[in-house]
């Protein structure tokens, strides 16, 4: 992109005559106060060394970054609020996830069918649905139960039956 201005700090000049400044260019941009303001305003644009399309493309990054970072703002504020309301819960796991279950001194690969919200031991269980000849059917565990006897993996669970029977 060809230059329009150049600077003499602090004073900024246009390179070339301006329709209507015949005098152009002996007479500094400072010869009027409005004419200085647009030329200096000009010149700081060309000192980024952006064109015009990079300019708008950084704007529109900007626009949509600031919308986004209020939209996250108001989503953690309701996060917030429902948490200091008591309406807040994070499950351990998805339903459908695979977990295992310490059942009678073996692991029972289970899956989480479904989870429900009621006034048993924490208020929150999470049912089971094992299809194996040891267990037949849905369970239902609190979810003080993960880490204890419902486990993510196969690994976890085998070692807390290892240190179970160990101990």
């Amino acid at each position: 992109m060809e230059r329009l201005t150049y600077r003499e700090m602090p004073i900024a000049y246009a390179d070339t005559p301006i329709q209507g400044y015949k005098d152009w260019p002996a007479v500094p941009v400072s010869a009027s106060v409005r004419f200085e303001e647009i030329v200096d305003r000009l010149a700081s644009y060309e000192d980024s060394g952006l064109a015009p399309e990079e300019i708008n493309r950084i704007q529109e990054t900007l626009v949509t970054a600031q919308r986004l970072k209020k939209e996250q703002y108001d989503t953690l504020e309701k996060y917030l609020k429902a948490e200091a309301e008591g309406r807040l819960v994070i499950l351990p796991c998805k339903v459908g996830s695979e977990v295992f279950v310490l059942w009678f001194g073996s692991v029972v690969p289970a899956t989480a069918i479904s989870f429900h919200f009621y006034e048993w031991r924490d208020g929150y269980s999470v049912r089971v649905l094992c299809d194996t000849q040891k267990i037949s059917g849905a369970r239902d565990f609190s979810f003080e139960a993960f880490g204890k006897t419902l486990f993510f993996t196969r690994e976890e669970a085998e070692a807390a039956l290892k240190g179970e029977t160990n101990g």
